[in-house]
Parts: structure tokens; sequence; C-alpha cells
């Protein structure tokens, strides 16, 4: 296994990563989960795509509070493109 280091993102880039994700359901996320890829693409944590629906409903969760999370940045000024 392989770490890379933790990335920032610009206010331009927070804004478009929180527009770009705010269109995406819970269903669409579904559809495209495969944790045998995750697996072999040793996306971190690899423990977690080798349990059943429980990493499904992890990722969903995560999700849910990414978007949360980068909606609250955008409303609240914490990453605006000057």
């Amino acid at each position: 296994m392989w770490a890379t280091a933790a990335r920032i993102f610009g206010s331009c880039e927070t804004r478009k990563i929180a527009r770009d994700i705010s269109h995406q359901t819970p269903a669409e996320l579904r559809k495209r989960f495969d944790p045998l890829q995750m697996l072999d693409d040793d996306i971190y944590p690899e423990r977690l795509w080798d349990e059943d629906a429980g990493a499904l409903n992890a990722c969903l969760e995560r999700f849910a509070a990414m978007q949360h999370f980068l909606r609250h940045t955008v409303e609240n000024g914490l990453a605006s493109c000057t």
C-alpha cells in the first residue's frame, strides 16, 4: 500500500466541487458503487471494502456529511472566488 499527501483546495475549486457533488444522489452512488474495484485501486481504507452492505452505507453517510460540509462552506463565504 502507498500513501499520498493530503490535498488542499482553493476557494474556486471548493465552490466547483460543492456544485458538482450537490447534484449527486444516494441512488446514483449506489448504482456506481464497486467495492472490488476500490480494492483493486487500493482506495483507502482497504479493510472497509471487504465488508458487505456496511461499506456502502458508510460511504453514503460520509458522502451526505461531505455534501453538507461543502454547502455550509460555500453558503458562509468560506469558499469565495475572487
